[in-house]
């Protein structure tokens, strides 16, 4: 109950702390270097390269510490504070629980 509490106030009320987003470029940078040797990663990159450059597969990819770093952090914070402004919609948000607890007790914690 406790952890489903702190997840959904990451939703409720993100806190998008410049110090915070600007720490993570180190995690997502070590993500990022561990997929590339990933055989899937490597076989979706040649997907990517063959898809229609408007088709909706070439609107995302992942980024390393030099692509995120190189605009500084201000720019970074301002690009995520617009990309939540623009597409956070918690009414197109759904959410799925597992767990011990019957479904009663399990919708209860959820609304």
């Amino acid at each position: 109950e406790e952890g489903l509490k702190r997840f959904s106030d990451f939703f409720g009320a993100p806190n998008l702390n410049a110090d915070a987003i600007w720490g993570e470029v180190n995690a997502v940078n070590s993500e990022h270097s561990k997929n590339r040797q990933s055989l899937s990663w490597q076989m979706s990159r040649v997907m990517l390269s063959l898809a229609n450059p408007d088709s909706p597969l070439q609107w995302f990819h992942t980024g390393d510490g030099k692509t995120l770093r190189q605009g500084g952090k201000e720019e970074l914070v301002g690009a995520i504070r617009h990309y939540f402004d623009k597409n956070y919609c918690p009414p197109r948000m759904n959410v799925v629980t597992i767990g011990l607890d019957p479904l009663p007790i399990q919708l209860a914690n959820v609304t």
